[in-house]
């Protein structure tokens, strides 16, 4: 039988994990129900954590029941999308039986939607911007709301993009001091690939679009840009 005993570890972090999706919120297969388990591990074990996902109000409302309730924090961001400024905000509820924060990320333009990837079993055309607004949005949800993560946890190729941000611009940045990140891959064969016009969704430098770092056969490829710039993979 598992302990249901809270352990102290010998240094309690603030461990930020950003996903596209998580039980209960969000589901398409196996990466929710990783992401939910690992918040209420991390959580049991005695850390900080903050979860934040993008809030997919039709999924989310079409199990209301399963859910604490979920309040606006009020916060609103506004970031450039090659160009276009795009609004965003932030609503705030627990993870069910935890200490878990979860900070929904709110664009009904990009989220407001009746599934997380795909519609009749193509993906969303406009998959590279969602995912890229929702990688910029979680650090600017750090920053605005002063977090100080000591690690933030990326999973997959949607959040591929964060280690790179933090790497390239919120480095040494007040609240980023001893900030490290983490990048889990937990299917290879997705891999966020799109052409390299999209390069400019993401805020990052074209220098950095090379072997090295962010491309891949041509192609803009953000779980590469993840792995390329995380400090543990």
């Amino acid at each position: 039988m598992i302990s249901t005993r809270k352990h102290t570890p010998d240094r309690r972090l603030r461990i930020v994990l950003a996903a596209s999706e998580a039980v209960p919120f969000s589901k398409t297969g196996g990466l929710a129900d990783v992401v939910g388990a690992l918040a209420a591990t991390l959580d049991q074990q005695g850390h900080d954590v903050v979860l934040m996902v993008p809030d997919y109000l039709p999924i989310r409302l079409a199990n209301t029941a399963k859910l604490p309730p979920v309040v606006d924090t009020g916060l609103r961001f506004s970031i450039s999308m090659n160009g276009r400024a795009v609004e965003g905000g932030v609503n705030w509820t627990t993870l069910p039986g935890t200490g878990v924060r979860v900070f929904l990320i709110r664009q009904p333009e990009y989220f407001d939607r009746r599934n997380t990837y795909q519609e009749m079993g193509q993906g969303y055309v406009d998959n590279c911007e969602r995912f890229c607004f929702f990688s910029r949005a979680v650090l600017k949800v750090c920053r605005q709301m002063v977090l100080r993560p000591d690690v933030i946890h990326c999973n997959d190729w949607q959040t591929g993009l964060i280690p790179a941000l933090l790497a390239s611009q919120y480095a040494g940045l007040p609240g980023f001091e001893n900030t490290g990140s983490v990048m889990t891959i937990h299917n290879m064969a997705y891999q966020g690939r799109f052409w390299h016009f999209d390069v400019p969704l993401t805020g990052m430098e074209w220098r950095y679009f090379n072997h090295h770092h962010m491309e891949a056969w041509g192609d803009l490829n953000l779980l590469k840009t993840g792995i390329a710039f995380a400090d543990q993979v």
